[in-house]
């Protein structure tokens, strides 16, 4: 796992926060950030404000990367404004991303 200010209660707790899915809307400063792949699975965790996020959106996964490999300092001083949001394409399907403020 990689990981980005959260401590290891944080991943812990993340299995029992909030979920990415449904979280539209959110937006605050990105404390901490954390992803995971376990098999077919990609897992992020999202820390925004006090608040923890958790999910398997491979879009999330994909910004949460890009995150990790390019904004640690920011993280890690909470300078990052985040919000999450989600798009419907034209099959129906809901992608959820974060959106850098």
């Amino acid at each position: 796992m990689k990981s980005i200010g959260l401590t290891n209660r944080d991943i812990f707790n993340a299995r029992n926060g909030h979920k990415i899915q449904g979280s539209e809307g959110v937006f605050g400063k990105l404390t901490g950030v954390a992803i995971s792949e376990e098999e077919d699975k990609k897992i992020s965790i999202l820390k925004i404000d006090d608040t923890i996020y958790s999910g398997t959106s491979g879009t999330v996964y994909d910004d949460a990367k890009q995150l990790v490999e390019n904004f640690r300092e920011e993280i890690e001083k909470g300078e990052l404004d985040v919000s999450l949001v989600s798009r419907t394409s034209k099959g129906g399907r809901t992608f959820y991303n974060v959106e850098l403020k």
